[in-house]
């Protein structure tokens, strides 16, 4: 009785122990099998097996979404500049917002050599326009021409521009606090012209204070924008998903062999399993039988 007993629980053990080896056979072909997809990708995402499970947007939809909010950006601080312009473009320590973006056709920026190649936006969009991807992208209505925004390295276009649209409301020499006007371009009832205040503002070579004040919350929006442009940028050209895969694949290949050695050893443990169980399962059908062909009998003499 205590033999079968030992048999139950070995029985128990070998197809635990075979469900395991199971198990991690399982588990480490999956594995192994992710670790070359991620490598595949990452050698060439447009040919990978994980292109059909990790769906990007089209490139040329990326493309125009990067565009317009590049273009927005650029737009809004060229908007500040000419008021800056309109009201104190005489002062001679007068400084502009850097533009943080240069409008470029499109064509140029993919077949000349600007100083802006190197940036991961101009290498995204170039691909897509030689490879074909960017037909019918919209185009400008003034000169149907089609624009890229790639980022400018402030100062530019020149010196003067060198004020980060994020500090324009921040004192000098960081910002341009000292060109608000005490006086407003309006009247209390924000319909009449305060022509008094204008030209006291004009006399100093000052922004009028609504003025200011409206260009510095556009300021602060347009640099809420660009802070998230990286990141909208990265979700747009499945970089996320490239950086995660970047990181994953070091630790991958470590953990497929790992899970390898670990296989190894439970087909060992499992192999000794079933051979102590086959062992017993011997030992316990010639027990039955112990005093069969055990008697003594006669010796035989030389």
């Amino acid at each position: 009785r205590l033999l079968i007993l030992l048999m139950v629980i070995l029985s128990i053990f070998l197809i635990l122990g075979w469900i395991v080896w199971g198990v991690l056979s399982i588990t480490t072909v999956l594995i192994d099998d992710l670790c070359v997809a991620m490598k595949e990708y990452l050698a060439d995402s447009s040919s990978s097996e994980l292109k059909d499970l990790i769906p990007c947007l089209e490139v040329k939809v990326a493309v125009e979404v990067m565009n317009r909010a590049r273009e927005m950006v650029a737009s809004g601080i060229a908007a500040v500049n000419d008021e800056i312009k309109d009201y104190a473009g005489s002062n001679p320590y007068l400084r502009y917002l850097c533009t943080n973006y240069v409008k470029i056709e499109i064509k140029d920026l993919c077949n000349t050599t600007t100083p802006f190649y190197d940036q991961d936006y101009t290498r995204f969009v170039c691909k897509a326009y030689h490879d074909g991807d960017l037909k019918g992208l919209e185009a400008d209505p003034d000169d149907g021409s089609v624009y890229a925004y790639p980022s400018a390295y402030c100062p530019y276009p020149t010196a003067y521009y060198s004020v980060a649209i994020g500090n324009f409301s921040k004192p000098a020499p960081t910002g341009l606090r000292n060109l608000r006007c005490p006086f407003s371009s309006k009247m209390p009832d924000n319909e009449t012209i305060n022509t008094f205040g204008v030209a006291q503002c004009y006399v100093v070579k000052q922004i009028p204070s609504d003025i200011f004040d409206s260009s510095a919350g556009s300021g602060a929006l347009a640099q809420s924008i660009i802070d998230i442009v990286p990141d909208i940028e990265s979700i747009l050209q499945c970089k996320f998903v490239e950086d995660a895969f970047t990181i994953m694949s070091g630790p991958c290949g470590d953990m497929s062999d790992s899970l390898a050695n670990l296989w190894a050893g439970f087909l060992l443990v499992a192999l000794g399993y079933f051979c102590i169980w086959v062992s017993a399962i011997v030992v316990i059908s010639r027990l039955r039988f112990y005093d069969v062909y055990c008697t003594d009998g006669p010796v035989s003499k030389m």
